[in-house]
């Protein structure tokens, strides 16, 4: 027998099961430890997760991903998040979609490749289009069953391509991590890196500014619901024409402020846990909505109105009351 060395390993920070167990359904995964690059080049910050490695493949043709970071390796094939940069060329968002379709058309007809949902929707205020596909590959005299999520970035002078595929046995057990990328992935200017003589291709940034709600909740039981919120927010709000107005007049209110709150949230954790208890009946008010039908523009004013009010209930109204009985 041959003497080896231990392999080498990737350390990752949540351990998997062994085939024979199976995690228990009322077990909330705990939330991923993730680590924060930008890229001077292409003036882009995202997190990735902790144990997975980047890589910057050779640019062999324009669709090829300028970075791919790549996790350990569970079942056939290793968890892959690919980033893609390109210019729009003055196209628009359409435009890609048309072209999109026309490159996946013969991959369909062929019966190597299925798609199952295809849909607009945002990304941190940006128009967005997603992708989700099943495929059959073939590698080294090997067929993969391979499945894919696709999110499509759109902006005005480039689109950002974001792309997770994995073994369809496994895709599911990296899918919040690949949730997590894309809602960190920011657009950025150049003045925005802490180091920009920097030679490097990614280096880590300093995150400034953002969602408030985001940085409070990161890390704590209140973030699954904040996901729930935003998956609510992009598969039902963002569908009718009032949902859309409210988010447009929302986001130029909330933003006024926001990033300031965020900064300071960072500098301060007393701060952020107040923060965090201030705004939790809020987020299981708006949880609700997880529980009823949005699917017309009345239900939608509707039930926006109902919480508004319930939350004025809540934030003013009650301690109103409280601070007048005291005092009398």
């Amino acid at each position: 027998l041959l003497e080896l060395p231990e392999p080498e390993r990737i350390p990752s920070p949540t351990e998997t099961p062994s085939p024979t167990e199976t995690p228990s359904p009322t077990e909330t995964p705990s939330p991923t430890e993730n680590q924060k690059f930008g890229s001077t080049e292409h003036e882009i910050a995202f997190s990735v997760p902790e144990g997975w490695s980047l890589q910057y493949p050779d640019k062999t043709q324009e669709n090829s991903p300028d970075i791919v970071a790549l996790g350990p390796k569970v079942g056939v094939m290793p968890p892959v998040i690919s980033f893609t940069i390109q210019q729009t060329n003055q196209r628009t968002l359409d435009d890609l979609i048309s072209e999109k379709a026309g490159t996946l058309k013969q991959a369909i007809e062929s019966g190597n490749l299925k798609v199952t949902s295809q849909k607009k929707t945002t990304v941190n205020d940006n128009q967005a289009y997603e992708t989700n596909a099943e495929g059959y590959f073939s590698a080294n005299g090997e067929k993969f069953n391979v499945k894919f999520k696709e999110i499509m970035i759109y902006n005005s002078e480039k689109f950002y391509t974001i792309a997770y595929s994995n073994g369809l046995g496994n895709f599911n057990s990296q899918l919040q991590k690949f949730e997590e990328t894309v809602d960190s992935f920011e657009i950025l200017s150049k003045d925005t890196f802490m180091d920009e003589s920097s030679t490097d291709t990614t280096e880590p940034v300093e995150e400034g500014g953002g969602c408030l709600i985001a940085t409070a909740t990161y890390g704590s039981e209140l973030s699954p619901q904040v996901q729930q919120l935003r998956e609510l927010r992009d598969n039902k709000l963002l569908q009718t024409e009032s949902g859309i107005s409210f988010m447009n007049t929302f986001n130029d209110f909330y933003y006024s402020f926001s990033p300031y709150i965020a900064d300071y949230e960072r500098e301060n954790p007393v701060f952020r846990e107040a923060v965090k208890i201030t705004i939790t009946p809020m987020i299981s008010s708006l949880s609700i909505l997880n529980y009823v039908d949005m699917d017309s523009e009345y239900e939608v004013l509707g039930y926006g109105i109902s919480l508004i009010l319930l939350n004025v209930g809540m934030y003013f109204v009650a301690p109103a009351i409280i601070i007048y009985k005291i005092r009398k």
